[in-house]
């Protein structure tokens, strides 16, 4: 079965690296990353060392249709971001370039040799700084097409949890918890108003995201789900400071993220417990219904989401335990 997959994968990879402008040698799959969810191609040729991303055809007629019309969502998200970044010169961080794609199937990039050595070895200041300067592309003005505002609706961090609500929690949990969970979401979602300025958020910011090259620099990737945002800005960096593999949460990480941006962005009218709840229920719910975490480390954040998130007098002591001064 798996060989079966393989070979039809790379017929695929064969029909798209024959359509391209490019004098090919040879190609191979690689492993690019170390959890890895699409086939990834390393394409030798006489222009240089490629890598070519495939994404899957979509299941259902109806999917089928609005991929012909309109291409794949995903690609088309990521093609559209990375446009928007070739804007800008950036100082703190490297974005991977973008050589070509049929907005339905695949990305292909210029080949990055990436340091694995460093790879779980990242000084936060490095991710923080990086971060900080992804965000401050912002703009009250982005001229956004009409397909690429529904994409990024479906991305929206309530859009997002709500659907994770009344799915994989509610089956998991029942309708109680649930229930808790939007009720909480809802009373962030009013505390905290939305800013007259967007930034342009990650959306899946963690460490499979972010690497290094043989030269040291420092590159953001993958933009599937990237979205301009004008209330939640704090999703990225609680997201990165999250364990899978064990239980913690990096709050030096988060305070030192929230004050280089306070300091950026003094004007914002922040609610600090709106905008840490927020980012948080996204994560752990996440986390309690992912099967990435073990089973141990899943009860924990479990515990941490019904005894502290939900729990208003809880929240606010771990809240002045850990962030005081903020």
């Amino acid at each position: 079965m798996y060989g079966d997959k393989m070979e039809g994968l790379e017929n695929k990879a064969l029909q798209i690296i024959h359509s391209l402008p490019l004098k090919v040698y040879s190609y191979e799959p690689i492993n690019w990353k170390r959890v890895q969810t699409t086939p990834i191609f390393i394409i030798y040729a006489e222009e240089g060392k490629f890598v070519l991303k495939l994404f899957s055809s979509p299941r259902g007629i109806r999917k089928k249709i609005l991929q012909i019309l309109f291409g794949n969502p995903a690609i088309k998200n990521q093609v559209f971001i990375f446009k928007y970044l070739n804007q800008y010169k950036f100082s703190q961080f490297c974005v991977p370039m973008l050589v070509a794609s049929d907005i339905s199937s695949f990305l292909l990039f210029k080949y990055i040799d990436i340091e694995h050595k460093h790879e779980y070895e990242i000084d936060i200041n490095r991710v923080v700084n990086g971060l900080i300067e992804f965000y401050c592309t912002s703009s009250t003005k982005i001229k956004v097409q009409f397909l690429s505002k529904k994409i990024f609706l479906s991305r929206k961090p309530f859009y997002i949890i709500i659907r994770r609500v009344f799915g994989s929690l509610r089956i998991k949990y029942g309708y109680g918890l649930a229930y808790d969970v939007l009720k909480m979401v809802l009373k962030c979602h009013l505390t905290q108003k939305t800013f007259l300025v967007r930034f342009l958020i990650h959306n899946d910011f963690h460490h499979n995201n972010i690497f290094f090259d043989k030269d040291g620099k420092f590159y953001i990737s993958d933009f599937e789900n990237s979205i301009f945002e004008n209330r939640w800005i704090l999703l990225d960096i609680v997201h990165y400071s999250v364990g899978t593999k064990k239980f913690f949460i990096n709050t030096f990480a988060i305070k030192n993220f929230l004050l280089k941006f306070i300091e950026k962005n003094a004007d914002l009218n922040i609610n600090l417990p709106a905008q840490l709840l927020m980012a948080f229920l996204l994560r752990i719910s996440q986390m309690v219904v992912s099967t990435v975490p073990p089973e141990d480390v899943q009860k924990r954040y479990f515990n941490f989401l019904s005894n502290v998130l939900l729990n208003g007098g809880n929240f606010n002591k771990w809240l002045s335990k850990n962030f005081k001064g903020c």
